[in-house]
């Protein structure tokens, strides 16, 4: 027998008569049950209210870069326990939401008027109205500005940037300004000016005041905030910027206080790559670019017949090519003239044409044909040498011979002499194949003339793209360029889908950028190496660095000046031939204090150059008789030189290189460090865009400029004859010529022998040291700063920049 808490005694017989009378006795027993709960008898509860448990929601968008006025596609993936969401909120990062019924608003478009660096949520209400934010499932966008028109009638950009983007309550953003820019005439073009904006206004959007900047006042542009307590809330941040004709231009950046302070931001934008980097290309013509930051595109969009193997300088591996042809197989004749390639049949440009004997040949051929600043890579191999015309033979006769098509996927290249280095010449961006249908589409082929639409469009086989439409592409000038993967791709798709190089010539700009994960990787200028450092510590970032490069840093004298850039002498009477004086650049050579320059500006990051051809290549010479800081030298050759008084002169940087900057300045320094006794010398440092800077250099009108050679091709002919030939690139610039010296590098660059060549280039480098014809301050080694989260990088000196191909985040 058993006793209930009710205290009645049942058994078997007493269940069967509660069966029996099963409706009365229900009724009484519920009756008795409810009494005692209401009178609060011990051991008696009263069923608790079930929780109402809050909903949870993931969102998403179709793309997180697009461009001013570009529509986007949303979409939240709510859950409750109940199956009961009422309601959904969208906070666009703006200051601006949209509220709808759950099932209307889950999937929605929207589209900014502003650009901006967007964080958006979705907010979901059930019907008791608990709620979840998509705080797990932050969607970050790029709201990418639009092409602004070259003129100063154009309003001004707005560029912000914060360290963080997603903080605690309390926490402190710090922010830039200064990465805002206005376009002001420079003689017939016009430059992107950061002093040209007057008027700066952030408002955090927290309902506190406002913080206004002047252009007298902005200083560095970095402004600190510290956002209210209250998580769960996403505060729009504007900078409002104004230039002198009152034309103003606007920017957002989103800053979320997380309600959860353990939610973790992950892997930004996972398959779209940043890189936060000075300058921007001056074309992207293969035929024609002859500079890294176009270099890095095209060999990105484009491809060659055979490319570098990973990391090696040396090793070459087959791209479009089947193979690497060689004596031993076949491909290279053995009288060294002939070299032959079999093409790959599974290759296609953007245009869905495809790569064959035909597109190599043309390629090849209007490269030879408009006979741009890369072009005598080709040319010194492939065409003889005009005497009458003072350059290669260009006729249609020696062109057509250049190259033949053996079959439909086989070409051979035809060498007027023996030259060991073809090979990686042809691995070079000048080598890129690209689409006869698209270039023929556009302009075709003139001799000796530019195809200013290939400057800026693209049609190779890459594994990224240039999306274009019509004659606007996703170049911005002045702002980025946007690479879009090739999903046709020969060898599979990227693991990126979108590559964004920005132009961020500012460096707290690009620092902050780097910092809070809106770049993958940014370019720190080594007198920084203390704010890599202190990011890679709080294991943000990884770094490498010392690996060496075949990059040689010098300052250029130019010995025939042309334009307005032509130094004074003490009178001030203008004098074009000012560096035609071998004393007076023996003054500049004696006056560079190279040690303290790769101490305290390299930070020990690089070493002394010796000459043009740099350590770890054939020909490099340790013993040279380099020049070393001398002040007293350098004013003993001031006293022989045509100019004993003293002078007035500039010197060019570009703009965001602080190495080269901090060169200039050292030499300024120096240099009026020797007036005085009836001497007078005056230095004003001068700084430009890169492009402004190469087009100035090229045409002769910069007196002294500081730039860096990075190879072509692995070999030292790379480097004797731009430097030192009265033909070559360099030597153009500084209208420089040595008949004794070309004559030595033609020697060497037909020599087969590796000793002979070895013993050649050393006179070389001593008979050009002996000239000063360069100031040579130093061989760079590599410095790369990069998040965490970014894979599969590797270094190569011969790379333009990156191959985006062989990356990804994860």
């Amino acid at each position: 027998m058993v006793r209930n808490p009710l205290g009645y005694y049942m058994n078997k017989r007493g269940s069967e008569r509660m069966t029996k009378g099963n409706s009365v006795m229900k009724v009484v027993c519920m009756l008795l049950v409810v009494g005692f709960l209401a009178a609060g008898i011990p051991g008696c509860t009263k069923p608790a209210e079930p929780k109402n448990i809050a909903p949870t929601v993931n969102a998403s968008a179709n793309m997180n870069t697009a461009k001013v006025g570009d529509t986007i596609i949303f979409n939240a993936t709510g859950y409750d326990k109940e199956n009961k969401l009422k309601t959904i909120v969208w906070d666009w990062g703006d200051g601006t939401n949209t509220t709808k019924d759950y099932d209307a608003g889950r999937v929605i478009e929207h589209a900014y008027t502003v650009p901006g660096r967007y964080i958006v949520t979705a907010k979901v209400i059930d019907h008791k109205n608990a709620f979840g934010y998509s705080e797990a499932s932050l969607i970050r966008l790029d709201i990418l500005h639009e092409e602004i028109p070259q003129s100063v009638d154009s309003p001004p950009v707005a560029i912000l940037q914060g360290d963080k983007n997603t903080i605690t309550g309390g926490q402190k953003v710090t922010f830039n300004v200064k990465a805002s820019w206005d376009y002001v005439a420079s003689g017939s073009k016009f430059i992107a000016d950061t002093s040209a904006i007057t008027f700066y206004k952030i408002d955090f959007g927290d309902g506190s005041a406002p913080v206004e900047l002047t252009n007298t006042t902005v200083g560095e542009g970095m402004v600190n905030h510290t956002f209210p307590e209250t998580g769960g809330v996403s505060y729009p941040v504007k900078l409002t910027v104004r230039d002198a004709s009152a034309k103003e231009s606007s920017y957002y950046f989103t800053v979320r206080v997380l309600l959860n302070a353990t939610t973790t931001a992950g892997v930004k934008y996972p398959t779209i790559f940043t890189v936060a980097t000075i300058g921007e290309p001056r074309t992207l013509d293969p035929a024609r670019c002859y500079e890294t930051a176009g270099g890095e595109i095209i060999s990105n969009c484009y491809e060659t017949l055979v490319f570098y193997d990973r990391d090696s300088a040396v090793n070459l591996v087959p791209l479009l090519a089947t193979k690497v042809p060689t004596v031993a197989n076949g491909g290279i004749s053995p009288d060294g003239k002939n070299y032959t390639f079999e093409i790959r049949t599974n290759a296609k440009f953007h245009d869905g044409t495809p790569v064959n004997a035909d597109a190599v040949v043309f390629s090849i051929k209007r490269v030879l044909k408009m006979d741009q600043a890369p072009a005598w890579i080709l040319q010194q191999a492939l065409l003889p040498w005009d005497d009458e015309a003072g350059w290669y033979n260009l006729s249609d006769e020696w062109i057509d011979k250049s190259i033949t098509k053996d079959s439909d996927y086989k070409v051979t290249f035809h060498l007027v002499k023996p030259y060991a280095p073809f090979l990686y010449c042809l691995a070079f961006t000048v080598g890129s194949i690209v689409s006869p249908t698209y270039v023929n589409a556009h302009g075709g082929v003139v001799a000796g003339e530019k195809n200013t639409w290939m400057d800026k469009h693209v049609c190779g086989s890459g594994p990224f793209k240039l999306k274009e439409s019509g004659e606007k592409t996703d170049w911005v000038p002045n702002q980025m360029v946007v690479l879009t993967r090739n999903d046709e791709y020969w060898g599979g798709p990227a693991k990126l889908e979108k590559v964004i190089i920005k132009k961020a010539d500012d460096y707290n700009t690009r620092r902050l950028m780097l910092d809070s994960g809106d770049a993958d990787i940014a370019y720190i200028p080594r007198d920084k190496i203390a704010d890599a450092e202190a990011m890679q510590a709080a294991g943000k970032v990884t770094i490498t660095k010392g690996l060496p490069t075949f990059d040689v840093d010098f300052l250029g004298m130019n010995q025939n000046i042309s334009g307005t850039d032509i130094p004074r002498d003490k009178d001030g009477t203008p004098d074009p031939l000012f560096f035609a004086d071998k004393h007076m650049r023996k003054v500049f050579c004696y006056a560079f204090d190279y040690d303290t320059y790769i101490k305290d500006a390299l930070h020990n990051m690089s070493i002394r150059a010796k000459g043009p051809i740099p350590k770890g290549m054939l020909g490099y010479d340790d013993n040279a008789p380099i020049y070393n800081y001398n002040i007293a030298q350098a004013k003993a050759e001031l006293a022989l030189s045509k100019h004993p008084n003293g002078f007035s002169i500039n010197l060019t940087y570009n703009s965001g290189n602080e190495e080269r900057k901090a060169a200039c300045y050292m030499l300024k320094t120096n240099l009026e460090s020797m007036s005085g006794s009836g001497v007078t010398i005056t230095v004003n440092v001068v700084e430009l865009d890169w492009a402004t800077f190469l087009e100035k250099q090229d045409a002769g009108e910069l007196a002294v400029f500081n730039v860096g050679w990075a190879p072509d091709y692995a070999d030292p002919d790379d480097y004797a004859y731009p430097f030192l030939h009265s033909t070559g690139y360099c030597a153009m610039a500084i209208r420089y010529s040595n008949a004794t010296i070309d004559a030595l590098i033609e020697e060497a660059a037909v020599e087969l022998d590796a000793n002979k060549r070895a013993d050649l280039y050393k006179q070389i480098i001593q008979l050009s040291l002996d000239d000063a014809a360069y100031i040579f301050t130093s061989q760079a080694a590599n410095f790369n700063c990069r998040r965490t989260w970014v894979q599969g990088y590797y270094f190569n000196p011969m790379y333009s920049g990156f191959y985006y191909y062989a990356l990804w985040k994860a």
